[in-house]
């Protein structure tokens, strides 16, 4: 009797093995419609990522911009000029007063914006708005410059980019507004 109950126990089961190998018409037309729905949802995402990217590049360049500015005119202890130019979306540095955008500036003395940002206002101390469309900031030998605000506006709102000319500290904050 305990050798009838051993074997039972130690037999295994059949295995059942289906006639076919792969998969049904109904799996594979479900499986591509929902990786079609995940790819649709991913790729109009990506568009506003995009824009939000190409206006922090935008915001984190302006920055990199004006600290090489300060940078310059206290290694080499003379003025620089930083000139931000509203009307073509460029900013750039010159050594003299006046000077305007040239085709013969060092490209690593100017920015321009990506296509869709554009460099709304300027706003000078105390938060008043300078009404030209070439804004000309000196830089001091000692590396000071008028405290300013930067609006730069891109197609996922408004950034407005805050530069303390003593201190060179830097304040950026976002507004949803588009």
């Amino acid at each position: 009797m305990t050798r009838i109950l051993s074997t039972i126990i130690l037999r295994k089961p059949p295995i059942r093995t289906n006639d076919y190998n792969g998969f049904t018409l109904i799996e594979l037309v479900c499986v591509i419609a929902i990786m079609s729905i995940l790819f649709g949802v991913v790729f109009f995402s990506m568009d506003d990522i995009t824009a939000e990217q190409r206006l922090r590049s935008d915001a984190r360049n302006l920055i990199g911009f004006v600290k090489s500015a300060r940078n310059l005119a206290m290694i080499e202890r003379r003025f620089v000029y930083i000139v931000y130019d509203l009307e073509n979306n460029i900013c750039f540095t010159c050594d003299s007063p006046g000077e305007t955008e040239r085709d013969d500036i060092d490209p690593s003395r100017r920015i321009s914006l990506h296509d869709g940002n554009v460099l709304q206002e300027i706003q000078l101390s105390g938060g008043t708005p300078a009404n030209k469309k070439n804004i000309q900031l000196c830089v001091s030998a000692l590396g000071d410059i008028e405290s300013h605000t930067i609006v730069l506006k891109g197609e996922d709102g408004i950034m407005n980019i805050r530069i303390n000319g003593v201190t060179g500290a830097v304040e950026v904050h976002r507004n949803e507004e588009k």
